[in-house]
Parts: structure tokens; sequence; C-alpha cells
């Protein structure tokens, strides 16, 4: 896929991600109290924790054979039936990093004498299977998920990540958390309370990572179950109940990751902002503005479109999920940009080599608002934007804790200032 044309500010990647899908995205050209620094931050390697969304092959693709595996988006084109599948978001960012994402229990990497993986996302893994999967023994089980044919039968079994390493996690790695939805599709999540417990799982497996040593987790919150074809087909009101409760989820993940302030960098990914920001402006995206987004897919029974497998106008690209509740490639790459985006903007903004970690988190939340995809000011007619962040930690005062705003005695402060112009202004309409 082509490189992106924004490389001043980022490096080249490998999906065809921001340039491709939303010509008025804001490219970041930051002036700050230090001069910039070198791109994204280099790591040893990337651990990955979580479902189908991230599932970067644990399972055989059953359609294709040999060593082909499973993921859970659309085939690859031109023939959406019979070619391999496209990469997930978790695989597109490996490669900006120039890192591998390769899965951690394969049966066909078993079988054909390849080496395991880092990737311990398996697609149907409930919250509770996330959290055994870095810290139990026998933790990564491949098992064929409930409502799929051979549901229950356990393909291959390994330690969990944190057994497996006796314990002890790599400090110079990057670790990626994400899940929540299984616990909906799976029934485990009925009210606030079992909400709230589920999201305690995934804060467990969090708080077990960076006991063990991890600096750097990147955590996404539980994008709206409600909001995809799956949630939709179930009435209007059912999608508002399950909605209710992704809120419930977030917060109580949110909260338990604020008390890690100040101890671990922890990277928050607003996914639920990111489909607010496709749904509101879809043709910024590249995708089809005549369908309802949230109600249709490429495959499975959601297809209704001309743009669905087989039909008069057959393109994944233009629809948003490829099933009731994965996305498309293409919003794969969405995914994939944010997540690099949100990595690179310490170092964009030369902020990170001087701010502690609560400092650098509560920085990198106002950046998530800044370089999220659409949060561009679309009131003005050329959609140029200025604005400022700041951040500090480890004051004195009583019961303070890292926040996004200047504190009174605080041991660690930071200012940045940026401008976000539209990528039709600053490098010419595409």
């Amino acid at each position: 896929m082509p490189s992106r044309s924004h490389r001043a500010v980022f490096p080249p990647a490998s999906a065809s991600g921001l340039v491709r899908r939303f010509t008025l995205s804001g490219l970041a050209l930051a002036i700050s109290t230090t001069l910039l620094a070198a791109p994204a931050q280099a790591y040893s390697n990337l651990y990955l924790f979580g479902d189908s969304l991230s599932d970067s092959g644990q399972f055989p693709d059953t359609t294709l054979g040999g060593l082909n595996s499973l993921r859970f988006t659309n085939r690859s084109g031109p023939d959406y039936e019979n070619s391999a599948y496209g990469s997930v978001s978790t695989q597109l960012l490996a490669m900006e990093l120039g890192l591998a994402a390769e899965p951690s229990t394969s049966v066909i990497y078993q079988l054909a004498g390849f080496s395991d993986g880092t990737n311990y996302a398996v697609g149907g893994y409930t919250t509770a299977q996330i959290l055994a999967s870095v810290t139990d023994e026998d933790g990564s089980e491949v098992v064929i998920p409930p409502g799929s044919t051979g549901a229950g039968t356990v393909l291959r079994v390994e330690d969990g990540y944190l057994v497996s390493t006796g314990g002890s996690a790599d400090p110079d790695a990057l670790y990626y958390v994400n899940g929540g939805g299984n616990d909906f599709l799976q029934g485990v999540i009925t009210s606030p309370a079992t909400a709230v417990a589920s999201a305690g799982n995934l804060a467990s497996a969090v708080e077990a990572l960076a006991a063990a040593g991890a600096t750097t987790i990147m955590v996404s919150n539980l994008p709206d179950v409600g909001s995809t074809p799956a949630g939709q087909s179930a009435g209007a009101a059912q999608a508002a109940g399950t909605s209710a409760l992704v809120d419930v989820f977030n917060d109580a993940l949110g909260a338990r990751l604020a008390a890690l302030d100040g101890e671990v960098n922890i990277i928050r990914l607003d996914t639920v902002g990111i489909l607010e920001e496709v749904l509101a402006s879809p043709a910024e995206f590249g995708f089809a503005s005549d369908v309802p987004l949230t109600q249709v897919c490429f495959s499975d029974s959601c297809n209704v479109t001309p743009y669905g497998l087989g039909g008069a106008a057959e393109d994944p690209d233009k629809l948003l999920f490829n099933d009731g509740v994965h996305p498309t490639t293409a919003g794969q790459e969405i995914l994939a940009d944010y997540a690099y985006a949100m990595l690179a903007a310490p170092s964009v903004l030369g902020l990170a080599p001087q701010l502690g970690t609560g400092a650098l988190n509560a920085s990198q939340r106002s950046l998530a608002d800044e370089l999220r995809p659409g949060a561009q000011d679309r009131r003005s007619g050329e959609g140029v934007r200025v604005f400022a962040i700041g951040s500090a930690s480890g004051g004195t005062g009583d019961g303070e804790t890292s926040t996004g705003q200047q504190g009174f005695d605080s041991e660690q402060r930071g200012a940045g200032v940026g401008v976000m112009l539209p990528l039709d202004n600053a490098l010419g309409q595409a």
C-alpha cells in the first residue's frame, strides 16, 4: 500500500490510511518547548492481548486451507470470496512500527514449524479469557467460540504471556490491550454491575503487565456495540440499552486506568470517538454516504447494499462493517492510523523527552482529542485550527494527580502549541 504523503511529520506507513481516507484530516505541525524529536519511539517488540479485533490469525482458514489463517475482516480483492483475509488493525500498526504481530498459539504455525508470535488476541475471547492470556498457566487457549461450528473445541493451548516469561514483562516493548465486545455478544454483560466487572478484567490485565515491568501500554476503550449492525438488528430500545452499558464499561475501565497515572505510560485509544467521527462525515473517510453504515455490511445477513459481496458495485472499502460486528479492512486502517498517530504525537510535539509518566499521560489524553481523525474545525471554511495543550503532575497540593491543566506547585510541566491544516491546503488536492 502507498506510503503517506505526510511523512514530514510521521514516518512512511504501510497502510493506505490517512491521506487516502480523509483529505480534510488535520496535519499537525507543532511548535513546542523543545525541538522536534525523532519519529515514533522504537520498541523492542509488540505484545497484544484482546479479541477478534486484534486477532492476526490464530484459527485456520478452512476455505483456502494450507498456511492461510482466518482473520476477522473482509477477504482481499479483487476476488472477495476466494482470497486471503485482509490485515487487522494490529497487524497494520505493527508494520508501521517495523515490528510483527504474529499469532501466539496458532495451530498452523505449530504444524508448519514456525515460531510462535507475540499476538495473544483470539477471536471470541471474553475479558476473563484476555486476562488469563496474560496471567494464567495454559491461559492462551485457542478455542472455537460460541455460535460457530464446533464451538468449545480447543485447538491449541499455551501458557499466558507472564507465565511464559517467568513473571517479567519487557520494559522496552509496547503492549496493546483491547476487549469487551464478546462479553456483550455472549451474554456476560447484562447489567451495570456485570459491565463494571468485565471492565475490571481488562484493567486487571493492564495492571498485571504494569506490575511485571511494562512501561508503555496502549489500551482501547470498547467500541459502541449498540452501533454495529448486530446491535442495531435488536431494535432501537435494545441498541440504546447496549450503548448505555458500553458507557458504563468504558467509564469503569477509565477509572481503573487513571490509578496507574504516574506509574506507567497508558496510551488511551478512543474508538467510540472514531466511530462517531466516521458516522458524522462518512464521505470524508471514503465511505458511502447513501447507506446506513451502522446497519449494513459487506457480507453476512446484513449484506443488503450494492456495495456488498456480489453486489452491483461490490466494494468493501465503501462500508464500515464486514459483518455484524467486525470492521472492513477500510475500518481497520483507520484504527491503525489513529493508534500510530497517538504513538508518534509526543515525539512530534517534542514533549516525551521532558515529561514524567504522569504529565505524559495527561498530554496524550489531550492529544487524543486533537489528533483523532475528523477533529479539525469544520466551522472554518479553510479548516485551519490552532490548538494548545498543557499538562502537569506530581504537584504538592492535596490529592493532586496528573491532569490536563497546569497546576500549582507542580513538579512536572509541559506545554505545546500546534496548528491543524487540512491536507488539501498543506499538500495540494489529491
